[in-house]
């Protein structure tokens, strides 16, 4: 038993220097001057594949940024609490993101080929997905979130196409 102690433990620490720096990261951005919106997609992206070694594809398309930089925020917390879930979830092994902006519509789709889940099962201590359709309400736009064996796909469209 004191070697699963330990581990609990060790797996603790980490989960709390995470959130820790997730904290810090989301501090920091209430502070930042605005961003390339492409480039911080590209890099959840990224720190997603090397910190979990899934494949995952990007398809994006930003023809011109006209939303509000709070829409823009609540976009990529679903896009990170999304990835998040995959990471510690679903155990897929490929993830496609689709991250579009045209005619002040922004879509934002994350489709992974995991174990999925029961979409109507309350899970009560886990607040990621109820704080995603917080966040589409907050935006007037619209989450749809599908999963079976088969994986996960999770929807978040807000804009003119409503």
């Amino acid at each position: 038993r004191t070697e699963r102690a330990a581990a609990i433990v060790e797996q603790s620490i980490t989960r709390a220097r995470s959130t820790l720096a997730e904290s810090r990261a989301a501090i920091d951005n209430l502070r930042a001057v605005p961003v390339n919106v492409t480039d911080v997609v590209r890099e959840k992206v990224e720190t997603f594949k090397q910190s979990t070694g899934v494949t995952c594809e990007l398809e994006l398309s930003v023809t011109e940024n006209q939303l509000e930089m709070e829409i823009i925020d609540h976009a990529m917390n679903i896009l990170s609490e999304s990835l998040t879930n995959i990471s510690r979830h679903a155990q897929a092994s490929n993830v496609n993101v689709e991250f579009f902006i045209q005619n002040k519509t922004l879509q934002l789709e994350v489709r992974d080929n995991g174990k999925g889940f029961d979409v109507k099962q309350e899970t009560k201590g886990h607040y990621g997905l109820v704080g995603m359709h917080e966040r589409a309400r907050l935006t007037g736009g619209m989450l749809n979130i599908e999963s079976n064996h088969d994986g996960t796909c999770v929807q978040f469209i807000m804009g003119k196409s409503l």
